[in-house]
């Protein structure tokens, strides 16, 4: 899993900028390991040939429903412009035990700490750094009581071999492959998707809902380029979380409370080395929703801080 600089900007445009910036002769100097692709602009433009796909839920977390609601806004608004949509029908749902699995193969979150450089783990990933140092004997046990995704996740976590890791990346990369043929088959430009499964967690709560944030593992694993646009903010009708069926969601409905008018984003993902076509989506994602952005704002709660 490649680690990946993504630009923090006010608008689409400054984020083509900084990509334009580093695909230049300059960077490639700098850095030799990098492909020597200039950056396309023609095909960073909007156009009427692109085709979205909707993924509405990766099959591993549900989204709260303020994204779910972002989503069915952003497609209605492309539909009007005369634009493609297409609902992503494709089954995803091992992406995050997948990436959990690949992540934390060496066991103990070893090469995690170990580019920490001496500096102390955090607090809030105790949990985490706790059941990653599990031996595989305990860890089966606890499995034995544990059923869904609370399995897998417990199972995933495991330290791998060199075999068996290989094994992991061919799960993944098949799945990949699929999913690619899936896209090019659908004749998909982009695939519009929840920024994460819930607003802004409250501090500390990470520790407990850092796999709410699967919608970003997905294309992280996968090398999709992908990017974030603000398209509304959370509803006082929008911050009770259903269904709550283990722990996990359980965490996540107590999160949901107190969220009105937190900000909400539409991930827009495009195939690996098309980051034209994915700033170009987003493009069109950003000046079809503007107004939804600029409405009245919730007053969010400060009982979050």
């Amino acid at each position: 899993i490649y680690g990946n600089a993504g630009p923090l900007a006010k608008t689409v445009a400054d984020v083509e900028l900084v990509m334009k910036l580093w695909c230049t002769p300059h960077v490639w100097e700098v850095d030799t390991a990098l492909p020597p692709l200039l950056w396309d602009a023609a095909q960073a433009q909007p156009s009427a040939d692109i085709t979205f796909g909707v993924l509405m839920d990766d099959g591993f977390f549900t989204p709260a429903p303020s994204y779910t609601r972002a989503l069915q806004t952003v497609v209605a608004d492309l539909k009007r412009a005369g634009y493609r949509v297409k609902m992503v029908d494709f089954d995803l749902s091992e992406h995050a035990e997948l990436y959990l699995g690949l992540l934390g193969a060496e066991g103990g979150m070893r090469g995690f700490i170990d580019g920490l450089e001496g500096e102390a783990l955090h607090r809030n990933y105790k949990i985490i750094y706790n059941v990653a140092s599990l031996p595989n004997s305990v860890r089966s046990v606890m499995a034995r009581f544990l059923e869904g995704r609370e399995k897998r996740l417990l199972e995933a976590g495991k330290a791998k071999d060199t075999y068996e890791f290989w094994e992991w990346i061919k799960r993944r990369d098949v799945l990949k492959k699929r999913f690619m043929e899936y896209l090019k088959a659908e004749g998909i430009t982009a695939v519009l998707s929840p920024g994460v499964g819930l607003p802004a967690l409250r501090h500390g709560a990470s520790s407990k809902l850092s796999m709410s944030c699967s919608y970003t593992f997905l294309w992280n694993n996968f090398h999709f380029p992908a990017g974030s646009v603000p398209v509304t903010r959370v509803a006082a009708t929008e911050t009770t979380y259903q269904p709550v069926n283990d722990r996990l969601d359980k965490a996540a409905a107590r999160d949901l409370k107190e969220t009105a008018g937190l900000p909400i984003n539409v991930q827009v993902a495009a195939l690996p080395f098309r980051d034209e076509h994915c700033i170009a989506a987003m493009k069109v994602v950003e000046s079809l929703t503007r107004h939804h952005w600029t409405a009245p704002l919730y007053k969010a709660s400060t009982a979050r801080l």
